[in-house]
């Protein structure tokens, strides 16, 4: 999951996770892998609903808003430098050079990491289910073939 989506996940499901878990909004964070229609939301247990709702985070974003070029490109922003300047070492999904991770190499693509003053300094590989690595796959897949198109 791209970091510019991420923040279009955690707006748009921490209500439906708040009512699901009984947990504030505020006090959740989601992380996912993979981009595009093929990205998915972590861990397993949550929601088929908030896997679809992660799918369309900008056309809901766009229908309420009236955009979502700024809102989530300015927050994935904020998210980084705060995390590198203070050195938080906070988990954050983004787009990530993959070395093997997750069964890719020389594919940069979203997946959780951990970001500090070094910019990112670890890749986290969650235990993904087959359905769910089946998924990433197809991700992976899409975004091989855009860089393809891209690369004439």
């Amino acid at each position: 999951m791209s970091l510019v989506v991420e923040p279009r996940l955690q707006l748009g499901v921490h209500d439906i996770l708040a009512g699901v878990q009984r947990v504030a909004p505020a006090d959740q964070e989601a992380h996912g892998t993979g981009q595009g229609e093929e990205q998915q939301p972590l861990p397993a247990e949550q929601l088929e609903k908030v896997a679809a709702d992660t799918m369309v985070g900008g056309a809901t974003l766009t229908k309420l808003l009236g955009t979502s070029a700024w809102m989530a490109p300015g927050a994935a922003a904020a998210q980084v430098v705060s995390s590198v300047l203070h050195d938080s070492k906070k988990l954050i999904s983004c787009s990530a050079l993959l070395d093997g991770e997750y069964g890719e190499k020389d594919l940069c693509i979203g997946v959780p990491c951990i970001l500090g003053r070094n910019g990112i300094e670890k890749i986290v590989e969650f235990e993904l289910t087959d359905a769910e690595m089946d998924l990433f796959r197809a991700s992976a897949q899409a975004v091989r073939k855009t860089n393809g198109a891209l690369s004439c």
